[in-house]
């Protein structure tokens, strides 16, 4: 048999810090093509974002796949990131002004 090409669902798990800190989680891809045995192809690709703060994603290569499973994008793409939000932006603003004051 040899290896095909799919597409799987990207999935997140988890409540990122970053997102608890004012930050918003932003899903770039939900669905992965994947290259793997026709048998192999997974139903989902979760991703654990619990880790991520402010500023952090998640690239291809960060990834945690099924053994002879790969991703057909580029190692540095990223599939998820948590992107300062209006409340951290705002809070930011706030301790800049405090610290000119």
């Amino acid at each position: 048999l040899s290896r095909g090409v799919s597409t799987t669902s990207a999935s997140v798990k988890g409540r990122a810090k970053g997102v608890v800190l004012g930050g918003e989680l932003r899903q770039v891809y939900r669905k992965l093509p994947v290259t793997c045995m026709p048998g192999q192809i997974p139903e989902k690709i979760v991703l654990d974002v619990s880790d991520l703060g402010l500023d952090d994603s998640v690239s291809v290569k960060g990834l945690s796949l099924p053994e002879g499973v790969t991703v057909r994008m580029g190692e540095n793409r990223t599939v998820a990131a948590v992107v300062a939000g209006r409340k951290a932006k705002a809070a930011e603003a706030e301790a800049e002004d405090a610290a000119k004051a």
